[in-house]
């Protein structure tokens, strides 16, 4: 390719990150940047899980700033990128509360991102996820609870969240039979 621009670039690190190949993905949007190519909404969006699966928690945050100054905040998929990013560890979670607090919108994915970060911080006591929830639909909520459920069993099937929801995590998991899964996640 003679002449790449922020579509060939933002492609290539999509595949990189679709391929778990985070370090390369960040690589390219640094190169990206060096060639002179300024990253779209989409870029950011696309570069944002490297930094979070990688630990770039302060290049995440000069993607953040950079997208503010841009006006891509506003966006619910990058907003939910942000609270993933944000959310994966304890000195960043206060900021994924503060994006997921702002959202004007909230999917089934930023809902999950935030329980999991919940799950993963075991943040369980002082944030109730599920009182914050039962503000949406009885579907949606359902939906929020499973996402939320698998994912703090796959992080510990001990983990403190668990043990402050329990109650609402048990009357779920009959409705779902997510029992069955909970019940496998203990015994390993």
């Amino acid at each position: 390719m003679e002449e790449k621009n922020e579509v060939s670039w933002t492609a290539m690190i999509s595949g990189c990150v679709a391929a778990y190949n985070y370090k390369i993905a960040f690589d390219c949007f640094l190169e990206m940047q060096l060639e002179g190519v300024k990253p779209n909404r989409v870029t950011c969006i696309e570069v944002l899980p490297a930094c979070a699966e990688v630990g770039f928690a302060k290049q995440g945050k000069e993607i953040h700033a950079y997208a503010f100054r841009h006006g891509f905040c506003s966006d619910m998929r990058f907003s939910s990128a942000l609270v993933d990013l944000y959310g994966k560890h304890e000195d960043t979670l206060h900021l994924a509360k503060l994006i997921f607090e702002l959202a004007t919108t909230k999917d089934v994915v930023m809902w999950s991102s935030m329980i999991t970060s919940f799950a993963q911080n075991a943040d369980g006591a002082k944030e109730s996820v599920s009182n914050r929830m039962e503000r949406g639909s009885a579907e949606k909520m359902q939906q929020y609870k499973f996402n939320g459920c698998e994912a703090a069993l796959s992080f510990s099937p001990n983990a403190y969240w668990l043990t402050h929801n329990s109650q609402q995590l048990y009357l779920f998991s009959l409705e779902s039979k997510l029992h069955l899964h909970i019940i496998s996640s203990l015994g390993n």
